[in-house]
């Protein structure tokens, strides 16, 4: 039987469309039955992801398809966002660059045709809660007929602002359309986060290309602030949570300090600490403001680890007196990852198995130097670490080191499926028995993000449990030198 790994991410926060065409008050969790054509059974996988919940580990749900038929209940009471995959193919890919909202009391029949080159509009939908899907595809449609297809960086950013214009009057005329022909009222959140998903695609435009004419900027900058509805945007995406309203929400205060200093692209130079106090500065509304305030420092840590800005920002943010959904949080992690594990300690001993059911120990590994790779199949981070690994097991071969993978998937099936894609190659890849974050081994190493590096000596202490990060020059230089010093002693 051939399987094919298939995802259905449920992506709450790379996705800002978090409500449904039509009000629902039905609390029933949502049904999906699929179909795809042409084959063989497949092993499907769900991965969960909830915004507000900076700290949870994904929940991971596993279902085996007959056919090509699958069935999926899922265990949600809230607005959800999923994106289809398969073996790694986005399927319902659409204008937004998102993937189909569920909704608590969906009931959807997803006919599938192919799975190479699939979109959203190649979809059939039945059952109920299927309008969302079909507005979308409707408004695929309209752009597919518009001057703006096609690689929007061959444009300049006086036709990207045109663009901007344009798609951004097609949602609204479709919205007004749709109430008119079928008595359907469209939320103003799918509005937003179609919009969020449009005014990303200018900021960063502003950003990479207007760089050098101080000029031209500020006179875009003027015009396309002039016909972007932001405050509304800000208000009413409160509740549309997701990497592509955060990113606008980033990047916008780095451009009105651009702007307002009169600079150009290379001449800004704020720390992640200056860009902080911006955001603070610039958004007021309660609901935004904690949102992107809590988001920023949860992923700085997980990033860069807890140092002495990031001190300076939690206490900033805790003087504001956020909702207390994330000031928990932000305490939690503070509190978890100011305890880091010294260096020196002793490694800690576990005893998982590979991809096939070999089970190995930390003491193993005894008289080599370990450098252990976090990893998480789907995980963007984790595909381009792994060229920077092979690389440093190319310098290091035949040496006393041993490159050690722990998988946080939720089945064998998923990690199989990422062996050297998000694992480096030929490295030991052990698999924590689906626990995800939630294994001891990942607990006790305080794993948040994915990839993260620990390095452990010949004598089984470790040398750090945040090691550089080798996609840097800085971090690669670094980690090669602790790597080679360790080999010696």
């Amino acid at each position: 039987m051939k399987q094919i790994s298939c995802f259905l991410l449920l992506l709450f926060f790379s996705c800002d469309l978090v409500a449904g065409v039509k009000q629902n008050t039905v609390t029933n969790p949502p049904i999906i039955v699929g179909k795809i054509f042409n084959a063989d059974d497949q092993i499907i996988h769900i991965t969960v992801f909830d915004p507000d919940q900076l700290l949870a580990a994904p929940l991971l749900i596993t279902t085996q398809s007959t056919n090509g038929v699958f069935k999926a209940k899922l265990p949600f009471v809230n607005p959800q966002w999923i994106v289809l995959e398969v073996s790694g193919i986005p399927i319902l890919s659409n204008v937004t660059g998102l993937g189909i909202l569920v909704e608590p009391g969906d009931s959807i029949h997803i006919n599938i045709p192919k799975i190479s080159g699939c979109k959203l509009a190649d979809v059939t939908f039945t059952g109920y809660g299927i309008e969302k899907y079909q507005f979308l595809q409707d408004l695929g449609r309209l752009f597919l007929d518009t001057p703006c297809e096609g690689n929007a960086w061959d444009r300049s950013l006086g036709q990207r602002i045109d663009c901007f214009t344009l798609q951004y009057d097609l949602v609204s005329q479709l919205v007004v359309r749709y109430a008119k022909r079928d008595n359907v009222a469209i939320n103003p959140k799918i509005q937003n986060g179609v919009i969020s998903s449009l005014v990303n695609n200018v900021v960063l435009s502003f950003l990479l290309n207007g760089k050098n004419d101080i000029n031209r900027n500020e006179l875009y900058y003027k015009r396309f602030l002039s016909e972007l509805p932001f405050e509304k945007l800000l208000r009413e995406g409160a509740a549309s949570k997701g990497t592509s309203l955060y990113k606008i929400l980033y990047d916008w205060v780095i451009l009105e300090y651009q702007v307002s200093n009169n600079l150009t692209y290379s001449q800004i130079n704020l720390s992640r600490k200056d860009i902080f106090f911006l955001m603070v500065k610039r958004y007021k509304s309660i609901s935004v403001r904690d949102w992107v305030l809590a988001t920023s420092i949860a992923s700085q840590a997980k990033t860069e680890g807890w140092d002495e800005d990031l001190e300076e920002m939690y206490r900033l943010f805790l003087s504001l007196y956020p909702d207390k959904l994330y000031r928990k949080q932000i305490k939690e992690l503070r509190h978890t990852m100011t305890k880091k594990i010294a260096p020196l300690a002793k490694a800690i001993n576990f005893s998982l198995k590979d991809t096939t059911g070999r089970i190995f120990k930390m003491t193993d590994f005894k008289g080599k130097v370990v450098l252990i790779d976090f990893v998480l199949t789907g995980c963007a981070g984790c595909l381009t670490m792994v060229p920077e690994l092979n690389k440093l097991k190319e310098k290091f071969i035949g040496k006393d080191i041993a490159f050690v993978s722990i998988s946080a998937d939720g089945s064998l099936e998923l990690t199989k499926k990422g062996a050297g894609r998000y694992s480096s190659a030929g490295s030991i890849l052990l698999y924590p028995d689906g626990e995800g974050t939630q294994h001891q081994v990942l607990q006790q190493y305080k794993i948040f993000s994915f990839p993260t590096l620990v390095l452990i000596d010949k004598n089984g202490k470790i040398i750090s449990s945040r090691a550089p990060d080798p996609r840097s020059e800085k971090g690669r230089t670094e980690l090669f030198k602790m790597i080679e010093h360790s080999l010696t002693k």
